[in-house]
Order: structure tokens, then sequence, then C-alpha cells
């Protein structure tokens, strides 16, 4: 991937970055309903609070490596009126995926892109946070293997994978769906053998953050998952979550005080709505406005 220009946006440098205050109005980007956005808008909306609602070193150390994540990075440091330039960075960010990848990322009219391609190419990681492996359970021949889940922090697992590692469940939380990607849901062959292996997957470092698919609705999120990195403990934290239907995108942002927030670019413009707190029943992480969750965003506990 070639490296990227940022256009100059007219403002120094973003003193918004780093813990704002919880409480404060947050912003989102406003839909393109000539060409459709609401793909880039809800992916934007929500790492945008992110970074603006946590530490510097947090956004540093998120996809090492990627030039697509520096761009961003780059960009969002230059911004100090978020309800404007975020609007401006969107169409350079259409611009640069469009002409990387036409097909996935149509730039004009009423088509739409999907949310998990963006989030696919924003996080990956050149450098990789764990290993994968497998031993054959009938000759112990061991091999390591490479998946995405040491490289990238979109963590895709097919339902029959998570389904048949949870004895043939129909829904798991998100937990389980984590487990099952780490520990052992998918299999290759022996390279000797050819007897089926499970491929297990050891955290070398804790990623900055995790996005696991809620697979139409049959994976369910819980507040905190908990990662093992070399042995300890590593807690993450829901902070955000997509949504889909009826071909338009929308999410939620969970702030660093547990406030969440709903934005909709096509009916909240620039604006977040507070909404009240809890993903324990008073208000289900699932839906949303009647669409349903397609994304959860987890990042560490402390940010």
């Amino acid at each position: 991937m070639a490296a990227y220009d940022v256009d100059p946006v007219p403002s120094t440098s973003n003193k918004h970055l780093g813990w704002q205050t919880a409480g404060a109005g947050l912003v989102g980007l406003p839909w393109d309903s000539v060409n459709w956005s609401c793909a880039y808008d809800s992916v934007l909306t929500v790492l945008w609070n992110l970074f603006s609602d946590s530490p510097p070193e947090w956004s540093q150390n998120l996809a090492p490596g990627n030039e697509l994540m520096a761009f961003v990075r780059s960009a969002f440091t230059t911004i100090t009126a978020p309800a404007v330039q975020l609007v401006t960075f969107r169409e350079q960010f259409r611009d640069l995926l469009h002409a990387l990848a036409p097909v996935r990322f149509p730039r004009f009219g009423q088509e739409m892109t999907a949310v998990a391609d963006i989030l696919s190419m924003l996080l990956l990681s050149a450098v990789p946070f764990g290993n994968s492996s497998s031993v054959c359970p009938e000759c112990a021949t061991s091999s390591d293997v490479s998946i995405d889940a040491c490289a990238s922090y979109m963590w895709t697992v097919p339902s029959a994978c998570w389904s048949a590692y949870c004895s043939g469940k129909a829904s798991v939380s998100a937990s389980e769906y984590i487990a099952a990607l780490l520990d052992g849901c998918f299999t290759r062959p022996c390279l000797t053998c050819r007897a089926e292996c499970h491929i297990r997957t050891t955290l070398f470092f804790p990623p900055p953050m995790i996005v696991i698919d809620a697979a139409g609705g049959s994976v369910s999120p819980q507040d905190q998952v908990m990662l093992t990195v070399t042995g300890q403990p590593y807690l993450m934290r829901l902070r955000g979550v997509i949504y889909h239907g009826a071909n338009h995108f929308t999410a939620r942002f969970l702030d660093h005080a547990g406030v969440v927030w709903y934005h909709d670019g096509a009916s909240q413009t620039t604006g977040c709505v507070r909404e009240e707190r809890s993903v324990r029943g008073e208000l289900p992480m699932e839906t949303a406005r009647s669409r349903g969750a397609c994304h959860y965003i987890y990042v560490p506990s402390g940010n």
C-alpha cells in the first residue's frame, strides 16, 4: 500500500484529542443522500469519538504499519472544528479507498459500501500480535499457521465454526465468540497424516481494538470481555456498535464514562443523541431504532 498525503486542513493542532469531558455533545457525520456515505459515517463517527475520548498513546498503537490508519490518525490530529472538517476528511477518505479498490468502494451514486470492507482495510496491523499453531492429535506434528486474528483487529468467525465449537448453539455471547476464534474452532489437515487439527492462537501483545461480527443478531454483546495475553487476563470494554437495516448504517458510541450516544447521519446530521445507559436490559445493544447490530467494537478497559 502506497503512502498517502493528507490534504491540508485549515487548523493547527487538535487539542480536542485526549480525554474529552464526558457528557459533552459528541460529533458524527451527516449522511450524503446523493452519494451514499452511511458506511463511512458510522465507522468514522465511532473512530473519531474513540480518538477524542482516549489517551493519545492508544491511537498511536492502533494498527502499526497500516498506512491507511496512519492517514486517518494524521488527519484527525489537524481537526479542530469536527462538525465541518470531518466531512472534508470523509470525502478524502472515500476518494482514497475508491482509488485502491473501485468495485468494493464505489464513489458516486446510491451504491452501498460494506462496513466490513472499510474496517478490514483500516484494522490490518503490520506487526503481528499473536501466533497461531496446530498440533496433530494423531501424529503430534506441530506447525505454525497464519490466520487473520494475529494481524487484524477485525475478528470474523463463520457461524458454522462458532456453533460447532459451542456444541451446536444457535447464538453465543461475545466471550464465547472470541473463545471459539482463539481456542480451536478453525481446523486444518495435518501436514504429515492429514488428520484434522484445531488451530489455537496465543496473543503476545494486547490488541488496542477488536471488532467482532454480530452474525445477524446471533452474537450478543457484553459490556466487557476478557482476553488472555501471555497468560495474563486483559479486559476489553464495549465502546462502539454499528447497525444495519433497510440499506442504511447507523452507530452507537459508548464514552469512557459509560454514556451511550446514538448517531444516524440521515436524521441527527452532525449531532449524537445521548441515551440511557445499559447493556444489561434497559438499552439492548443488539438493536437500535429497528436496525440490527452488525459489528461490536471493543477497546482496552483503561481507555
